[in-house]
C-alpha cells in the first residue's frame, strides 16, 4: 500500500513521535539524579538540545531510538528498500544519521563531550550507561596528590581546593560500600585463611555464635564449632589480616549478644560496619603514591558520601580564598 499521508499530516506525525521526555530519556534521567547527578533537559543553549546536559562538566546526553537514527544501517536500510514508502524513510533517516554528526562535531568544536545512548541499551543496561557517564564525569576530575602527612592523611590538590582526607575513614567506607554490595547480590568475595584460627569462646558468646551462625555465613565468614568452648574459622570476608581475625570474630560476637533484638538487616550493618573497619588501611601506616591516588581516586566516585560507617568525616577542605585569608595575604 502507497503512503497517503500529505506532507503536513506527516509533519504533524514526525512531530509527535520525537517528543520531549520520551520513555528512555526518564529512565536514564532517573538514574543519573539517583546518583547524584543535577542536569538540564533539552537544553536549547546547545546544537542539537540534548536531552541531558551536565553543564559542570560539560557533558551533552543523547537518547537516542534505534530506527530514527539508523543504527545497524547496514541492516536497516536493505530492510527498508524492501518495504513501503521506502525513498521517504531511507532519507529521513540519513538525514537524521548526518544531522547527528553534524551536531556531534559542533559540540566537540565547543569543548563538550557529547555522548549517545541507544534506547534498548538505556532499557535493558540502566546501570551500565550510568557508569559511562560517571566514567567520563571522572576523567575529568582532575586531582594531584601532594603527599601524606603523619602517615595518616593524604593531602590533595583539587581545583581551588586543598583536600586533606583521612586515609582509613575513607578505606573503610569503601570496604563497607563493597560489602554491602556483594551481600545484596549474594556474591560476597571470602579469603581462605593461610591456617585456621580457633577463637575460644564463653559459654554466652558460643551461644550468640550459634544464634547468628547463618549471618556469620552470609557476610563471608566459614566456620564452624571447635568444641565445646571453641570455633575454627577458615574464611574471612574483605582483606582481613591474619592478626586481626580473633579480635573480630570476638567483637562480631559480643555484638552479636547485644543485637538479638534487632532485625536481622540492621544486624547485617552493624556487623559489616565492624568487619570494613578491621580490614581498611590503618592511621599510621606509609601508603605509596599510587595507593594514595587508586584511595583517593574511588573515594571521589562516591557521589554525596563524606562519612566513614561510623558518620566522621572522610575529607576536609580548604579553598585557596580561605588559606589566603589565614596568612592574611588578603582580608
Amino acid at each position: 500500500m502507497g503512503d497517503v499521508l500529505t506532507p503536513e499530516q506527516r509533519r504533524k506525525n514526525m512531530q509527535h513521535i520525537c517528543s520531549k521526555n520520551t520513555k528512555i530519556e526518564v529512565i536514564l534521567r532517573k538514574a543519573l539524579w539517583k546518583r547524584g547527578y543535577r542536569y538540564r533537559k533539552n537544553y536549547k543553549e546547545l546544537p542539537g538540545k540534548p536531552d541531558i546536559v551536565l553543564t559542570k562538566y560539560k557533558i551533552a546526553i543523547f537518547c537516542d531510538g534505534e530506527f530514527f537514527h539508523g543504527k545497524d544501517w547496514e541492516v536497516l536500510k536493505p530492510r527498508l528498500e524492501k518495504g513501503t514508502n521506502s525513498n521517504f524513510w531511507i532519507s529521513k533517516i540519513s538525514r537524521n544519521r548526518e544531522r547527528d554528526d553534524e551536531i556531534n562535531k559542533k559540540l566537540l568544536f565547543m569543548g563538550w563531550t557529547v555522548i549517545r545512548f541507544w534506547g534498548d541499551d538505556i532499557k535493558k543496561n540502566t546501570d551500565e550507561c550510568v557508569k559511562v557517564v560517571e566514567e567520563t564525569v571522572f576523567e575529568m576530575e582532575y586531582f594531584e596528590i601532594v603527599g601524606q602527612v603523619f602517615d595518616s592523611y593524604i593531602i590533595a590538590e583539587k581545583d581551588d581546593e586543598m583536600m586533606i582526607i583521612d586515609q582509613h575513614a575513607a578505606h573503610e567506607r569503601l570496604k563497607y560500600e563493597e560489602l554491602k554490595k556483594d551481600i545484596a547480590s549474594k556474591q560476597v568475595a571470602s579469603q581462605m585463611l593461610i591456617e585456621p584460627v580457633i577463637v575460644n569462646l564463653t559459654g554466652s558468646e558460643m551461644t550468640a555464635y550459634r544464634d547468628n551462625k547463618q549471618l556469620f555465613d552470609d557476610i563471608g565468614f566459614e566456620s564452624e564449632e571447635f568444641g565445646d568452648d571453641a570455633v575454627i574459622v577458615r574464611s574471612v570476608p574483605g582483606e582481613v589480616e591474619l592478626g586481626e581475625v580473633e579480635p573480630l570474630v570476638l567483637e562480631l560476637v559480643a555484638q552479636g549478644e547485644e543485637l538479638r533484638k534487632e532485625l536481622i538487616t540492621e544486624k547485617n550493618e552493624r556487623l559489616l560496619y565492624t568487619i570494613a573497619c578491621k580490614s581498611a588501611v590503618k592511621a599510621n601506616m606509609r601508603m605509596s603514591k599510587i595507593e594514595m591516588e587508586t584511595l583517593v581516586r574511588n573515594v571521589l566516585r562516591l557521589k554525596n558520601i563524606n562519612t566513614c560507617p561510623h558518620g566522621r568525616p572522610i575529607i576536609v577542605t580548604m579553598s585557596k580564598k580561605e588559606l589566603e585569608k589565614e596568612f592574611k595575604r588578603i582580608v
